[in-house]
């Protein structure tokens, strides 16, 4: 069985500790960085002159904001992969991917699309209380604004940039990072933040949780909605929203808290669906080896009688 892991040109920890452990379950694991890879608009992609399309599994590390690239790669593959194409597409934007959370029914924190900062009457006349956090799209960076005042000012600074502003209400309280393998929650933290905006970048005081019954269901509807079989999932304990579902999560951190090796266990997931459907395929052909000359004296018999 062969591996492709497409990632970053520097590789990470987590990177090379997958390289690792898909060596213990496949034949051969190939490591390309999505930077180097050709793809024109039909059907190609090409890197080197190596076949892209005869790996038996791709595994994505792919950020947000290369998030199209990953919907085009993978919707050009018939390569089995944990994270469909369409994963990238719906948590490329953070409007997008909340929005449509919501419309299926999880809950999560109120946000406001702003275009200007006369957009900042409209929303406190709506109902949105302070503080509020600010931000543009594919930016990582956040500012907390405690008031009015501060808001109009920070959005616009930040229009300055050319782009929307998102505005969503400030959730500062524990929440929990929970990892999708699959339809399993693999291994699950709770982290209390230790500053205001910890919740927003994962930081804060971390245990492992065992989840209950009702956040596990929410986090693998999540998971479900973004149609991924991977990923990192956080909300918050109290009000079980969601804050945000990330592709791409490092791994490390979370395996030597919860003493559950993700990468490992990734990796055991992607081989073993591998080997699914080679046994899948393999009995089909089988089968229709086996009836191939029955189906064929079927079809001889009724062509005569036709006659």
């Amino acid at each position: 069985m062969k591996l492709l892991i497409l990632g970053s040109e520097k590789k990470s920890r987590t990177d090379m500790e997958l390289i690792e452990a898909g060596y213990e379950k496949f034949n051969s694991v190939k490591y390309i960085p999505y930077s180097e890879l050709t793809l024109n608009i039909d059907t190609n992609v090409t890197y080197e002159k190596i076949n892209t399309t005869s790996f038996d599994a791709v595994l994505p590390r792919i950020p947000r904001d290369r998030s199209l690239l990953g919907y085009l790669f993978l919707r050009k593959l018939n390569s089995y992969s944990l994270i469909g194409s369409r994963a990238f597409l719906l948590t490329s934007d953070r409007f997008l991917m909340m929005s449509l959370l919501r419309e299926k029914g999880m809950r999560v924190p109120n946000m406001y699309f702003l275009d200007s900062v006369k957009d900042v009457e409209n929303i406190i006349s709506g109902g949105m209380k302070f503080p509020l956090c600010l931000r543009i799209p594919g930016e990582k960076g956040i500012a907390i604004a405690g008031n009015k005042k501060e808001a109009k000012s920070v959005i616009g600074a930040l229009k300055t940039f050319k782009k929307p502003v998102y505005a969503e209400s400030f959730v500062s309280e524990p929440y929990i990072e929970a990892f999708v393998i699959g339809r399993k929650v693999a291994a699950s933290i709770r982290k209390k933040p230790e500053k205001k905006d910890d919740i927003f970048h994962g930081h804060g005081k971390a245990k492992p949780i065992k989840l209950n019954e009702k956040t596990r269901k929410i986090v693998l509807n999540a998971a479900n909605i973004l149609k991924t079989d991977f990923a990192l999932v956080r909300l918050t304990q109290k009000s079980q929203k969601i804050i945000t579902v990330n592709l791409m999560p490092d791994l490390l951190k979370p395996s030597k808290i919860t003493g559950i090796n993700l990468s490992a266990a990734l990796i055991d997931y992607i081989a073993e669906n591998v080997s699914m459907e080679r046994e899948t395929g393999s009995s089909i052909e089988r089968f229709l080896k086996a009836t191939g000359k029955k189906f064929r004296k079927i079809i001889l018999y009724e062509n005569i009688k036709q006659k």
